[in-house]
């Protein structure tokens, strides 16, 4: 009996885990990214506020204003998601349209088994001209039962400093033409620009505490699950400013009305 109620507890904690996502929408901490995948395949939205100088997104120059970010993430597979974000800047709304638009897959390489880590990339979508929030990434993530101390789960992974697009949005005679590979520094782009980590301790299955070296600071917070399809964030910018995020997901692995009530 004590083992069933262990591997239940387990269960929780890693689903926990797997449902944690970062200011982008996607599975992570707060800015940066894990490997994490759920069991089933899901739509999720999410909304964040990011304060200045904090934000990442500097599409309006380098002046540092506070971004809320949208998002939309949908499982096309098991092992490949879509992101789509939205930035908007609150004290330029009037002059900046929609706001900047970033699109990037993600890609699962490895599930997590015994001592393996789970093991993912995200890429990019190519030949932009404007990569003010380009993130190319190789990302490991390995989860630990601590007993009654709950669970933590450990992330490191690297972002290129460049990316790959286009000077101009001149295209020439071919797809090639006018594309480089430059400096994502250049652009004031410097989000998970090198080496990152993070840390996230369950000790309840509602409740997560995470620290994160992004490339550049090191950040804090903390996640609670209100609702299997809800998660609230707050979080710490080197102890210094705070923000904050919303998460929705439902899972799209539903059956038709017609099976689910054959199944009763």
């Amino acid at each position: 009996m004590n083992k069933i109620l262990l591997l239940c507890t387990v269960l929780i904690w890693s689903q926990s885990l797997k449902a944690q996502v970062n200011i982008l929408g996607k599975p992570g901490h707060i800015l940066t990214p894990s490997a994490y995948w759920q069991e089933e395949k899901h739509f999720g939205l999410n909304f964040a506020y990011v304060p200045a100088p904090y934000g990442i997104n500097r599409f309006m120059g380098t002046v540092d204003h506070a971004e809320n970010i949208y998002s939309a993430r949908v499982a096309m597979t098991n092992f490949i998601e879509l992101n789509l974000n939205i930035t908007r800047i609150p004290a330029l709304s009037d002059s900046i349209g929609i706001g900047d638009r970033h699109l990037d897959i993600r890609i699962k390489l490895l599930e997590e088994k015994g001592m393996r880590p789970a093991l993912s990339v995200i890429l990019s979508a190519p030949f932009t001209v404007a990569p003010h929030l380009s993130h190319d990434v190789l990302v490991a993530s390995k989860a630990f039962e601590m007993g009654a101390m709950g669970s933590i789960a450990v992330t490191a992974g690297y972002g290129l400093p460049f990316y790959f697009g286009r000077l101009t949005k001149k295209r020439g005679p071919r797809i090639w033409d006018n594309l480089t590979v430059r400096r994502k520094s250049v652009s004031g782009n410097n989000y998970l620009n090198g080496f990152f980590g993070a840390a996230l301790w369950h000790p309840w299955d509602f409740l997560g505490v995470m620290v994160e070296h992004d490339s550049q600071n090191i950040n804090l917070g903390t996640v609670i699950r209100v609702k299997d399809w809800l998660l609230l964030q707050a979080h710490s910018y080197q102890l210094k400013k705070v923000g904050f995020s919303v998460a929705l997901q439902v899972p799209l692995d539903f059956e038709p009305k017609e099976l689910r009530s054959y199944g009763k």
